[in-house]
């Protein structure tokens, strides 16, 4: 069993481990909603919402011919590769927790 101050000392890698988690179970409810619901529907809004902070750059820079269930895909791997960075970046500085 870990002590509670144990649990929080390597808060830094993993706060945004979680961050990238969230984003990505939001960007796979948004996929799964992109056929089932109206675009102006109120959850459809939200789920956007939350999601536009790392849809949006990944739409940018792909071209518009892409379909958006694509782009959702597509950012759903970037955040993949940036998890396993920050995995390998604290592990190289020694931040990230032993696994047992």
């Amino acid at each position: 069993m870990m002590h509670s101050a144990s649990s929080f000392a390597h808060w830094h890698f993993q706060v945004p481990n979680l961050i990238f988690i969230a984003m990505i179970y939001l960007l796979l409810l948004r996929l799964l909603l992109l056929p089932a619901l109206a675009p102006d529907n109120i959850v459809m809004r939200l789920v956007r919402a939350a999601t536009a902070p790392v849809f949006k750059p990944v739409a940018f820079l792909t071209p518009r011919a892409v379909p958006n269930a694509i782009v959702i895909l597509l950012v759903i791997a970037w955040l993949l590769v940036l998890r396993i960075l920050l995995a390998f970046g604290a592990t190289a500085a020694g931040v990230r927790p032993a696994l047992s």
